[in-house]
């Protein structure tokens, strides 16, 4: 019954916005948005009132050895409390809970990677070209209603989205 359940659902492309990034302090700072990463279905699960977690990794990679030299790693995530009628979202980022009446609004939270200190001078060697790579992905969540664990990147087809960055040096940070 598992891989029939699987093999009915309808995903979607997801992927990431323009990638931006820049200095802030001692820092490199990048800012992203996940977008086309909803299915009706997948809107249900959240609406249901399952906390699903959305997993984002930052890596710092060298081109040309393709070495990760650095990586962060967080996530977001999002709740509905039918009793409140109230969404929450986590970022583990920055420890913030946010709370909103408006699915639409709890969405953005859930995408929107803002100002995400991805790395620091310390993390990265002078004179060495980098690339910083963005990418999400899912994981399986038990859902109790139907007694069944459910592999929510189907909903993404299975393919985790990535974004690069364009080559740059320590430099950028220290300008």
């Amino acid at each position: 019954m598992g891989s029939l359940f699987y093999s009915t659902i309808n995903g979607v492309n997801a992927e990431f916005d323009s990638i931006e990034f820049f200095p802030k302090s001692s820092s490199l700072t990048v800012s992203t948005k996940l977008i086309n990463c909803f299915t009706p279905e997948f809107e249900q699960i959240i609406l249901a009132g399952q906390p699903v977690r959305f997993y984002y990794s930052f890596q710092i990679v060298n081109p040309e050895s393709k070495k990760v030299a650095y990586e962060k790693n967080i996530y977001h995530q999002i709740q509905y409390f039918h009793l409140d009628k109230q969404f929450t979202v986590y970022t583990s980022e920055n420890q913030v809970v946010y709370k909103t009446e408006s699915f639409e609004r709890a969405k953005e939270h859930l995408t929107s990677l803002e100002q995400i200190d991805a790395c620091t001078l310390d993390d990265i060697k002078k004179h060495v070209e980098y690339k910083l790579k963005v990418s999400a992905h899912l994981e399986k969540i038990f859902i109790q209603s139907i007694n069944k664990e459910i592999n929510l990147m189907f909903y993404w087809n299975s393919i985790k989205p990535e974004i690069e960055s364009s080559t740059f040096t320590h430099k950028i940070i220290t300008r």
